[in-house]
């Protein structure tokens, strides 16, 4: 995504997409579209869009608001599969 420097894995998005909504029939009938597996999907891209603006807001675009909450998961690191665990369970135990 061009618009903002928050990096992440395109493949976290079906994960996402898929606890929030619960389902691929709600998902296509939020967002308007005939997916048939979430693995398909990928974030909007928003460019020549000034979403940086803070007077820009699409209110009534569902892809917007998903994709701004998903930033957010995963930026609080909400949304990181292999955050989401105890850090100590990524570790070694510690030899003496």
């Amino acid at each position: 995504m061009r618009e903002t420097i928050l990096a992440y894995d395109n493949r976290h998005i079906a994960p996402f997409l898929r606890e929030r909504y619960g389902s691929l029939d709600k998902f296509n009938a939020a967002w308007e579209v005939s997916f048939t597996d979430f693995s398909k999907v990928a974030a909007p891209e928003w460019s020549g869009e000034p979403i940086d603006q803070q007077t820009y807001v699409p209110l009534e675009d569902t892809r917007y608001h998903d994709l701004l909450a998903f930033r957010e998961a995963y930026r609080t690191n909400r949304f990181t599969p292999f955050l989401r665990g105890t850090p100590a369970d990524y570790l070694r135990p510690a030899t003496l």
